[in-house]
């Protein structure tokens, strides 16, 4: 990053636990935490491995802690995240938005289609609509993909549902 002129460090601590250390650049006025060795649990979606892609201090330390003897610059943009620049993001749960999303996923043959939400009730509605409701069939049916199974995963700390498309 710094030979392309970004300014970079290094931060250290733990990731669930475990030693780790990430990066932090400054893109324009703000900084922000980027992570792409963390692994989740949605390793099968290829937007999962974007989960800690330009995110806060908010987002990032809700799995990761930063060791206190190293000062770092404090992240309190998440303008710049993955999803919220790809059209992934819901704060709140809308299911015509989701239609959109999902739309728009299957004209680019993707095979996982990952939505990360604002809040833990979006989520929480996203669920009971789609899957309590069984309207994720209809969702399929609207966006051209016939299948009468449904294989999702979740990621309740960082707030983000995959239903795969294929």
């Amino acid at each position: 990053m710094e030979l392309a002129g970004i300014p970079c460090v290094t931060a250290t601590g733990t990731l669930e636990g475990q030693r780790h250390s990430w990066n932090m650049v400054r893109l324009g006025d703000n900084w922000y935490h980027i992570d792409v060795t963390a692994s989740t649990s949605l390793a099968d979606s290829k937007d999962a491995f974007y989960s800690f892609l330009c995110v806060s201090d908010q987002q990032l330390f809700k799995t990761h802690a930063a060791d206190s003897n190293t000062p770092l610059p404090s992240a309190i943009s998440g303008d710049k995240e993955y999803f919220q620049r790809n059209g992934r993001r819901m704060n709140i749960w809308i299911y015509d938005e989701f239609l959109k999303m999902l739309e728009d996923a299957c004209p680019k043959s993707e095979s996982t289609l990952t939505i990360k939400f604002g809040t833990q009730t979006a989520m929480d509605n996203a669920k009971l609509v789609l899957f309590g409701q069984s309207r994720i069939f209809d969702a399929f049916d609207s966006a051209g993909i016939s299948k009468s199974t449904v294989d999702y995963s979740i990621e309740k700390e960082l707030l983000l549902l995959s239903i795969k498309l294929k």
